[in-house]
């Protein structure tokens, strides 16, 4: 069994050995350790402290396992920390939901693909 239900629909997943990340429609991403297996952390989406949070529709974790990127309907990303447990920054790369993020091989960009129609390729160094 499963602890810590999302209160929305699911709409993205990353998984590694240890670890899965999902996103969901209730302005959460949230980090499930398959190892319990049990939701070890909740990390909303920014503005949700203040009801205001917008829907993860793509999740990634870079190949070090310390960063999330989260890709919003908002058309924000987030990366957080994981390690460190804090949002590290948030941004606009796109005018349109985002639906798909993902890290680079060696991780020194972010990959973003959005309802407008746009790749993105953001530079993290």
């Amino acid at each position: 069994m499963i602890e810590s239900i999302p209160h929305g629909h699911v709409l993205s997943l990353y998984s590694s050995e240890e670890i899965v990340v999902s996103g969901s429609q209730d302005s959460t991403v949230r980090i499930w350790d398959l190892r319990t297996p049990r939701c070890v952390q909740v990390i909303g989406t920014p503005g949700s402290d203040a009801g205001q949070g917008s829907v993860s529709a793509a999740v990634s974790v870079d190949r070090s396992g310390r960063l999330i990127a989260s890709g919003q309907e908002d058309s924000s990303c987030m990366l957080y920390d994981i390690r460190g447990g804090r949002v590290l920054q948030t941004y606009h790369p796109h005018k349109g939901e985002i639906r798909s993020v993902r890290f680079s091989p060696k991780g020194y960009f972010l990959l973003s693909g959005s309802y407008d129609n746009n790749i993105v390729m953001s530079n993290l160094t």
